[in-house]
């Protein structure tokens, strides 16, 4: 969207192969898609094929998405063989229509085989240059009675066992990888099968036909080409394969992931290849703790760069790897797993699951602190069920047994009081005292903390005079014990508090410092979407300009998206449209950008 704004001319983007995209990456193109309906100068195209049902499946579910049309592309009919020969051997279409005739009905005008089929008749000859006729010429006959391979696979398959023995071998160790290989990876593999000149290698596979070479990477020509190549592995060897290239690639990437670098798209190749061999990994028990860990690293790093279904995947494969007796001999890392493992259910929005690994997690923690994430995570999905009861239930039973007292309701003396004891600490710090607080290290109190704001969010939707006194519960304890990951967002709900009671200052206040409190403890990730639906939503439109508060909101819905808080996100975005519109922005604009997110909403299942 930024590139075709800066630009002013029209972007196309194309995707290929699209067929084998995974969830994830569907569900990116489809919100790639709807928000850049609303853009004129944008407009994408999807490669794809039929058979393949699963993609399919997903292109005929998305009615309430962008609107999409389908172009069906056959084979070739036999005038466009002939005109593809003609201007292939340089012919006139007359001259050339007897062959295309024979090759159209050995091929049925399948472009690749069609292409490889005239290959294959080049190399044995049936088809050659005459350099007496100076024309391209054929034997009819041969090239009629010749047994044609059954397929495009089969026909690449015969090829490619005519290469030589490190040319195959390329091939094949490419083709565990995928349509797409890193240069530098190939190049360790090759080492690794002891190709005696790599480079050599793949500038033959290039020349030939079946790579073709795009900056750092190898691809190959055709999804088809990756197949045959991949046939030719015998079954019982294919596992071993995949885990010996992982490994190998793994052991390359990993020092520079323990110095605390950013994964790449290697490292989770590698993780790929890996669990590719699991049948391979249970004949040798001992390996399994390590391919365990590994798989939490990989989780830990999707959950960062939001790729949360692959997340969620790594901690599955991690628990596979555990021993029978893991909750016993491996207690930490089995507890690693499943909490990292509810936490992406808990991104997806997966009820069942978060619920069914946080009963794993009760059955067998050692300690009830042990429970607290996966009892975290199990009430946020609840309340973004839209299950506000349960969820409300979740939090109240966790505060309780950590030791709270938790007043939801107070007569309006009491109430007085306490906001009045709270206010008058507020006004005796500054902002600089405020921010220098030190933070607190008991884990009890952070969750404590944590808790408290999560039964706020619920009670949001129920009984919203219970969130007062609760909030002002979070700011003592914040004033008592000082900052914690929790800390911006008392202050803003406490800010949000004093605002509707009359005193817009003081409010406004308390929710600059509750930006900078997320500046300074670096939690700008993680809370800037819930923050700035607070802060500006609630509290600075009476001090700031409205379309300056419409682009934070509209930040903060991209950060809400990123981060997997969807609730957020949404509200953000809908505070940017009302925003935009009071601001001067024509009616028809804001309405297509209303629509758009309607469709968002209802595609990922949340209400509009």
């Amino acid at each position: 969207e930024s590139l075709s704004m800066v630009l002013l001319v029209p972007v196309v983007c194309c995707f290929d192969d699209i067929q084998f995209a995974d969830p994830s990456s569907l569900g990116f193109m489809k919100s790639l898609l709807i928000y850049s309906s609303r853009q004129k100068n944008l407009f994408f195209i999807g490669c794809c094929r039929d058979e393949i049902g699963d993609f399919s499946a997903w292109l005929d579910s998305q009615e309430s998405g962008p609107t999409l049309s389908r172009v069906h592309l056959s084979n070739l009919n036999i005038d466009a063989v002939n005109s593809m020969l003609s201007h292939e051997l340089h012919l006139t279409p007359r001259l050339t229509l007897s062959l295309a005739e024979i090759l159209f009905h050995k091929t049925l005008g399948n472009p690749l085989f069609l292409r490889k089929l005239l290959e294959s008749l080049i190399e044995e000859g049936s088809l050659h240059f005459s350099i007496p006729r100076r024309r391209w010429t054929w034997n009819t006959d041969r090239i009629q009675r010749m047994k044609v391979s059954d397929g495009v696979v089969e026909l690449l398959t015969k090829q490619i066992c005519t290469l030589s023995k490190d040319l195959q071998t390329v091939l094949k160790i490419a083709s565990c990888i995928g349509g797409s290989i890193d240069k530098s990876t190939m190049d360790l593999l090759l080492k690794d099968a002891q190709i005696r000149s790599p480079t050599v290698a793949i500038s033959e596979a290039i020349k030939k036909g079946f790579f073709i070479e795009m900056e750092s990477k190898i691809n190959f020509v055709h999804d088809k080409v990756q197949q045959a190549a991949y046939s030719l592995i015998p079954q019982d060897q294919r596992e071993k394969d995949h885990l010996r290239f992982g490994l190998a690639i793994c052991s390359s990437v990993l020092p520079s992931l323990n110095e605390g670098n950013n994964p790449d798209d290697v490292f989770f190749v590698a993780m790929n290849q890996i669990n590719r061999g699991a049948s391979e990994i249970a004949k040798d028990p001992s390996r399994k703790p390590m391919i365990a860990e590994l798989n939490l690293k990989a989780a830990v790093c999707a959950m960062k760069l939001s790729d949360f279904s692959s997340a969620f995947n790594y901690c599955v494969h991690g628990v596979r790897n555990l021993y029978e007796d893991h909750w016993q001999s491996q207690y930490d890392l089995s507890l690693q797993l499943c909490d990292q493992g509810a936490q992406a259910a808990c991104a997806l929005g997966n009820v069942k699951m978060v619920k069914y690994l946080a009963s794993k997690i009760h059955a067998n923690s050692r300690k009830y602190e042990h429970e607290l994430p996966s009892l975290y995570f199990t009430a946020k999905t609840l309340r973004e069920s839209a299950l506000y009861e349960e969820a409300k239930d979740c939090s109240l039973g966790v505060l309780r047994n950590l030791g709270q007292h938790v007043v939801t309701l107070m007569n309006n003396d009491s109430l007085v009081t306490r906001i009045q004891k709270t206010k008058s600490m507020l006004v005796i710090l500054d902002d600089a005292a405020i921010l220098s607080m030190k933070q607190v290290e008991e884990d009890r109190v952070i969750w404590t903390m944590k808790f408290y704001l999560e039964l706020i969010y619920t009670l949001q939707h129920m009984q919203s005079s219970k969130m007062v006194t609760i909030s002002i519960q979070m700011m003592d304890m914040t004033l008592n014990n000082g900052l914690c990951c929790t800390s911006p967002l008392a202050f803003a709900i406490f800010g949000y508090l004093i605002v509707s009671l009359g005193d817009p200052f003081l409010g406004y206040r308390m929710g600059k410092l509750a930006i900078n409190l997320m500046r300074k403890l670096d939690l700008v990730v993680d809370l800037s979407s819930t923050l700035t639906s607070i802060v500006y939503g609630l509290i600075s439109w009476a001090h700031e300009p409205f379309q300056s508060i419409a682009e934070m909101h509209l930040a903060g819905h991209s950060s809400g998206n990123q981060s997997g808080d969807v609730s957020a996100a949404g509200w953000n975005y809908q505070q940017y449209l009302i925003l935009s519109f009071v601001s001067g922005e024509k009616l028809p604009t804001v309405k297509s950008k209303a629509l758009s997110f309607a469709k968002t909403q209802l595609a990922q299942k949340q209400k509009p």
